[in-house]
């Protein structure tokens, strides 16, 4: 799969695990496992199919900031080379851009991200 294009790291609508359907809510965190390399939804944003410590796989928003994120601590843009990988994120309220209204979101903590084995 080829790297993420720096002008395209947006989050994805496409079967996201929302902090709601988690039952959490601010100040919670989840420890993720990356699963696969990024996809992509019709829309063109992208993001990171993952399994939670408890077992639950979905997919993570990649916004602009997580992606880089990662991309910097793992030390490439390719995600596929990012299956492994574990980060932590923390359950924070946020402004949704669309409608302007507060909503709980992901925010990942930078210092959790490790390498896969």
């Amino acid at each position: 799969m080829p790297e993420l294009p720096k002008e395209r790291l947006e989050g994805s609508k496409f079967q996201i695990l929302k902090p709601a359907k988690l039952g959490l809510g601010v100040g919670d965190k989840v420890t993720f496992t990356v699963m696969e390399g990024h996809k992509e939804s019709k829309e063109g944003l992208y993001s990171l199919p993952v399994r939670t410590e408890a077992g639950i796989a979905g997919n993570f928003p990649l916004n602009i900031t997580h992606a880089r994120m990662l991309a910097n601590a793992l030390g490439t843009r390719n995600t596929d080379k990012w299956v492994g990988a574990q980060f932590t994120a923390v359950v924070v309220r946020q402004n949704n851009p669309q409608t302007k209204q507060p909503v709980d979101s992901w925010s990942i903590i930078q210092e959790t991200i490790r390498k896969g084995k």
